[in-house]
């Protein structure tokens, strides 16, 4: 380090002689006690060092100046010389930091601005930090504590640059598109806070939510948010690459085949990978969904919230129903008003509620209103049993269609509620085309009908008993303030949103009890009994397809195969039937991606936009509306994982077409189709006879399960 004196002398050199000296040369005199330029090239590499930290002298008026002179050649004539070493051991930070202590410690917005676009040119380090929180404490606005949020950002830390993007955002002032990617993702990187409301997670897609942006980074933030809010066994189930080495040894296994095949030699096993299989992007069901929630403490707590600062008292019986976040999602998949229950916040009754409570004793006063109404109940209970199994369910826009109640996985169908089997046979004559769901109660006459599903949550007791019960629950409040569970607030927004027209003679008093029973989830409800909604869950059989997949295929298959060396006089017949079956496979997996997942994915999205459009900008109950937008989101995720899996799958050889088979039989049963139904039939026969000839041994009862269970028709 050279004496102030010596310094200020050097100093005189260098700047008389700017022009002339190397800034090598410049260098030297600034740093050197004793600087020789007639040395060699070689000689002043060993001697000449860059310094790492610069001496600025400050202990009086002449020293600052000196060092004033010091920093001005440091920044226009060593710094361009030594780029990357100056960026290295920071000299522009150095001397910024200098200036800023002595001799500049008020400077203007203008002055700040421009050393704010040179340091970023800088390289991340806590000098440089240090300066742009000075810039904020002396200036605090908006383009200082972005600068500072951002540096705070590239040096990974996560919660100062969070609390000056909240800072930023507490004056009023909006983020850009690109400010709030980099805003969430500090917060998504620091994700271990929670500040009594909501997650790091669902504060950062909440704000994801609310901007718009084109960018893949923005996708993958989103999709990160959601992965962080909910639970990793659901997660897991999007799917997984399977092992590599796994993945050649099946790839070795197959190419030999196809030699073998070249040579003339023909393949009689069907191709089953259990490694593949159970990588495979797997379809998420409701129930599932609705089970987490209401495990969720979090979702719970703010819903108990939500219905508290509504002054809502529940009855002992019905708390566990009413109170339910896994109940309120279900609700939502048929019926997106429930949601509308998370953005209220006043206290006290709905306008409309004596309104409906007039409605409810006239309806029990009449007996053809009972009936049509157990008719609009039914079809309610019969979509909740069905979105809870992963069926995409749609009503119709009218209420009052003719021939069909519900739309099921892009298929018409009718819903009939009752004890005469006549009557769903007179439908069937008349619709052929439209198949009909009905009460558990027909199971026996009509279980094997093949345009009839029998839904085993369904029962035309319940039914009666739960319609009579919620309206006389209803017809007998005081006020809405003494009772009211999720599904109420629903019905009460139907019969507000009908009665006007009624009222004004624009509607018939049929069609208006019509219009509110296909409006609303809640007569159906159980919210007060709760014995048909709950109660029913467990007793839902899996959908049309059993098949060996659910009974242990890779044991079915492996049995087969392994019997197949023994009869070489059944060889040809053998090998014929295989081809038969892998076929059928691969044809399957075409129809199904097509024809059922394709549809089931767009409604998944458009499912997913219109949750998203009614709850993004819900901060009042911020954590329940991420919460189930991010469910909504995995819910699509799923479909969308299975879609291109499968589309990969079918463009591979034969042995993983197959595969895609037996993953769309596999995920087949949460459709609802007499297509499927007759397609998959068709392939449990094709499987039956190729199990026969390989092994003609009289079926056990652990096989006879493929006979029986593919052609179910209970849903």
């Amino acid at each position: 380090m050279l004496e102030t004196r010596v310094l200020i002398a050097r100093l005189n050199q260098v700047e008389q002689q700017r022009h002339t000296l190397s800034a090598e040369h410049k260098l030297m005199l600034l740093t050197m006690q004793n600087p020789d330029f007639n040395t060699g090239f070689f000689k002043r590499l060993l001697t000449v060092t860059v310094p790492t930290e610069w001496h600025f002298p400050h202990q009086n008026n002449s020293d600052v100046e000196c060092s004033k002179r010091l920093i001005d050649i440091i920044i226009h004539d060593l710094i361009p010389a030594y780029i990357k070493k100056s960026l290295n051991y920071y000299w522009y930070e150095q001397c910024v930091n200098y200036t800023l202590k002595y001799f500049e410690q008020n400077p203007t917005q203008y002055q700040i601005e421009k050393y704010i676009e040179r340091l970023k040119d800088c390289k991340n380090n806590s000098l440089k930090t240090t300066i742009l929180r000075k810039f904020k404490i002396l200036k605090p606005c908006v383009n200082n504590a972005l600068a500072l949020a951002q540096d705070c950002k590239n040096n990974q830390l996560w919660s100062d640059a969070i609390w000056e993007y909240q800072w930023i955002l507490q004056q009023q002032e909006s983020l850009t598109s690109e400010d709030i990617l980099d805003f969430s993702e500090c917060i998504l990187s620091r994700n271990n806070h929670y500040n009594g409301e909501c997650t790091d997670a669902q504060m950062a897609l909440y704000f994801l939510l609310n901007t718009s942006s084109t960018q893949e980074r923005y996708n993958l933030l989103k999709y990160k948010a959601v992965t962080l809010i909910l639970p990793d066994d659901i997660i897991a189930k999007r799917g997984e690459c399977t092992n590599i080495f796994a993945d050649m040894g099946r790839s070795l296994n197959h190419v030999g085949k196809s030699i073998g095949n070249v040579f003339g030699g023909r393949e009689s096993e069907i191709p089953y990978s259990k490694g593949i299989i159970a990588n495979a992007p797997i379809l998420l069901t409701h129930y599932e969904i609705s089970q987490h929630l209401d495990r969720d403490k979090t979702a719970q707590d703010t819903l108990e919230k939500i219905l508290s600062d509504r002054g809502v008292i529940a009855s002992i019986a019905t708390a566990s129903v009413a109170y339910s976040a896994g109940l309120l999602w279900s609700y939502a998949q048929i019926d997106s008003t429930v949601l509308n229950a998370l953005m209220f916040a006043s206290k006290g009754q709905p306008e409309q509620f004596i309104t409906l409570q007039d409605i409810a004793g006239a309806t029990l006063g009449s007996a053809g209103a009972m009936t049509r109404l157990s008719g609009y109940v039914a079809e309610q209970q019969v979509a909740y049993n069905l979105t809870q199994q992963g069926h995409t369910v749609e009503f119709p826009d009218k209420a009052n269609q003719a021939g069909f109640d519900l739309i099921v996985d892009g298929q018409a169908m009718q819903v009939k509620n009752t004890l005469s089997s006549d009557y769903v046979l007179q439908h069937i004559e008349k619709n052929p085309d439209i198949p009909v769901i009905v009460n558990q109660e027909l199971t026996d006459s009509l279980g094997n009908h093949p345009n009839v599903f029998i839904d085993s949550g369904l029962s035309h007791a319940h039914v009666n008993q739960t319609m009579h019960e919620s309206l006389e629950q209803i017809d007998q409040f005081d006020s809405m303030a003494d009772f009211l569970p999720i599904p109420f607030i629903t019905l009460g927004l139907a019969t507000y949103r009908n009665y006007q027209d009624f009222d004004t003679g624009q509607t018939s008093s049929k069609q208006y009890l019509e219009n509110i029973g296909k409006e609303t989830a809640a007569i159906a409800g159980g919210a007060v009994a709760g014995k048909m909604i709950l109660g029913t869950i467990g007793g839902i059989l899996a959908g049309p397809v059993g098949i060996a997949v659910a009974g242990g295929l890779g044991a079915y298959i492996g049995g087969v195969a392994g019997s197949t060396g023994a009869n070489a006089l059944n060889r040809e017949k053998l090998c014929s039937q295989r081809d038969c079956v892998v076929s059928q496979l691969i044809e399957f997996a075409q129809w199904f991606k097509n024809e059922l997942l394709d549809y089931r994915v767009n409604q998944n999205l458009s499912s997913f936009e219109e949750v998203k459009e009614k709850l993004k900008q819900n901060q009042q109950n911020l954590a329940l509306s991420m919460t189930f937008i991010a469910y909504q989101f995995e819910v699509y995720l799923h479909g969308h994982c299975l879609q291109h899996w499968l589309e990969a799958k079918l463009q591979g050889n034969q042995n993983e077409q197959v595969q895609a088979g037996w993953v769309a039989l596999q995920q087949s049963e949460h459709f609802l189709s007499t297509e499927l139904r007759q397609k998959v039939a068709k392939i449990n026969q094709a499987l039956e006879i190729y199990r026969s000839i390989a092994n003609p041994i009289p079926a056990s009862s652990e096989f006879s399960v493929i006979r029986q269970v593919g052609y179910r028709n209970n849903i």
